[in-house]
Protein backbone atom coordinates (compact mmCIF):
# COMPACT_ATOMS: atom_id res chain seq x y z
CA UNK A 1 0.00 0.00 0.00
CA UNK A 2 0.76 3.64 -1.08
CA UNK A 3 1.95 5.83 1.79
CA UNK A 4 1.69 9.75 1.56
CA UNK A 5 2.32 12.53 4.01
CA UNK A 6 -0.37 15.12 4.30
CA UNK A 7 1.35 17.42 2.07
CA UNK A 8 1.54 14.81 -0.52
CA UNK A 9 -2.13 13.80 0.06
CA UNK A 10 -2.89 17.41 -0.60
CA UNK A 11 -1.44 17.22 -4.34
CA UNK A 12 -2.71 14.23 -5.00
CA UNK A 13 -5.86 15.43 -4.71
CA UNK A 14 -5.17 18.52 -6.80
CA UNK A 15 -3.74 15.79 -9.80
CA UNK A 16 -6.60 13.94 -9.14
CA UNK A 17 -9.22 16.91 -9.50
CA UNK A 18 -7.31 18.16 -12.74
CA UNK A 19 -6.41 15.37 -14.22
CA UNK A 20 -3.13 16.63 -15.97
CA UNK A 21 -1.08 19.67 -14.07
CA UNK A 22 2.39 20.81 -13.89
CA UNK A 23 4.33 21.44 -10.84
CA UNK A 24 4.02 24.93 -11.27
CA UNK A 25 -0.21 24.61 -11.23
CA UNK A 26 0.51 22.47 -7.73
CA UNK A 27 2.37 25.43 -6.47
CA UNK A 28 -0.01 28.03 -7.39
CA UNK A 29 -2.92 25.82 -5.82
CA UNK A 30 -1.05 24.70 -2.42
CA UNK A 31 -0.12 28.78 -2.31
CA UNK A 32 -3.83 29.17 -1.70
CA UNK A 33 -4.13 27.64 1.55
CA UNK A 34 -0.31 27.94 3.09
CA UNK A 35 3.26 28.71 1.34
CA UNK A 36 5.17 25.85 0.07
CA UNK A 37 8.31 26.67 -1.51
CA UNK A 38 8.95 25.45 -5.21
CA UNK A 39 11.74 23.28 -3.85
CA UNK A 40 9.74 21.32 -1.68
CA UNK A 41 6.84 20.68 -4.38
CA UNK A 42 9.51 18.99 -6.75
CA UNK A 43 11.04 17.20 -4.00
CA UNK A 44 7.81 15.46 -3.15
CA UNK A 45 6.83 15.20 -6.87
CA UNK A 46 9.89 13.39 -7.58
CA UNK A 47 9.06 10.77 -3.91
CA UNK A 48 5.35 10.23 -5.74
CA UNK A 49 7.28 9.13 -8.66
CA UNK A 50 9.00 6.70 -6.61
CA UNK A 51 6.06 5.64 -4.57
CA UNK A 52 4.06 5.07 -8.13
CA UNK A 53 1.88 7.50 -7.10
CA UNK A 54 2.18 9.36 -10.21
CA UNK A 55 3.96 9.59 -13.53
CA UNK A 56 5.29 12.20 -15.78
CA UNK A 57 3.12 12.21 -18.67
CA UNK A 58 4.80 14.62 -21.33
CA UNK A 59 7.05 17.43 -21.47
CA UNK A 60 5.93 20.58 -22.95
CA UNK A 61 8.84 22.99 -23.27
CA UNK A 62 10.44 22.68 -19.72
CA UNK A 63 7.33 21.87 -17.96
CA UNK A 64 6.33 18.61 -16.68
CA UNK A 65 2.88 17.46 -16.96
CA UNK A 66 1.87 14.88 -14.16
CA UNK A 67 -0.80 12.10 -13.55
CA UNK A 68 -2.12 9.95 -11.54
CA UNK A 69 -1.29 6.36 -11.59
CA UNK A 70 -3.21 5.43 -8.14
CA UNK A 71 -7.09 5.51 -8.60
CA UNK A 72 -8.54 7.79 -6.24
CA UNK A 73 -11.75 5.89 -4.75
CA UNK A 74 -9.45 2.60 -4.64
CA UNK A 75 -6.65 4.93 -2.41
CA UNK A 76 -9.51 6.34 -0.52
CA UNK A 77 -11.13 3.27 0.51
CA UNK A 78 -8.10 1.42 1.13
CA UNK A 79 -6.76 4.87 3.47
CA UNK A 80 -10.34 4.27 5.87
CA UNK A 81 -9.92 1.14 6.80
CA UNK A 82 -6.09 1.42 7.36
CA UNK A 83 -7.57 4.68 9.66
CA UNK A 84 -10.49 2.70 11.29
CA UNK A 85 -7.81 -0.72 11.69
CA UNK A 86 -5.22 1.16 13.57
CA UNK A 87 -7.18 3.97 15.61
CA UNK A 88 -10.68 1.63 16.31
CA UNK A 89 -9.26 -1.46 15.86
CA UNK A 90 -11.87 -2.07 13.22
CA UNK A 91 -14.97 -1.09 15.67
CA UNK A 92 -16.76 1.13 13.33
CA UNK A 93 -19.56 1.66 15.94
CA UNK A 94 -16.93 3.41 17.91
CA UNK A 95 -15.66 5.35 14.85
CA UNK A 96 -19.36 6.56 14.09
CA UNK A 97 -20.22 7.55 17.91
CA UNK A 98 -17.06 9.24 18.37
CA UNK A 99 -17.88 11.38 15.41
CA UNK A 100 -21.68 11.98 17.02
CA UNK A 101 -20.15 12.87 20.01
CA UNK A 102 -17.43 15.47 18.77
CA UNK A 103 -20.44 16.79 16.01
CA UNK A 104 -18.80 15.85 12.99
CA UNK A 105 -21.47 13.11 12.50
CA UNK A 106 -24.81 14.63 12.51
CA UNK A 107 -28.82 13.56 12.10
CA UNK A 108 -29.44 14.72 8.33
CA UNK A 109 -25.59 12.87 7.74
CA UNK A 110 -27.00 9.49 9.34
CA UNK A 111 -30.24 10.20 7.43
CA UNK A 112 -28.76 9.97 3.97
CA UNK A 113 -26.13 6.62 5.09
CA UNK A 114 -29.24 4.52 6.15
CA UNK A 115 -30.61 5.92 2.55
CA UNK A 116 -27.71 4.73 1.36
CA UNK A 117 -27.50 1.27 3.30
CA UNK A 118 -31.00 0.42 2.57
CA UNK A 119 -30.63 0.92 -1.47
CA UNK A 120 -28.18 -2.22 -0.71
CA UNK A 121 -30.20 -4.57 0.87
Amino acid sequence: MIKLSNLEMSIMHIIWERKEVTAFEILNELNKEKKVAKHTVRTLLSRMIKKKAICVYKKVKKEYIYIPIIDKEAFLRNENLYFLDLVYKGDIRKMLLNYVDEGKLVKKDIEVVLEEFNKEI
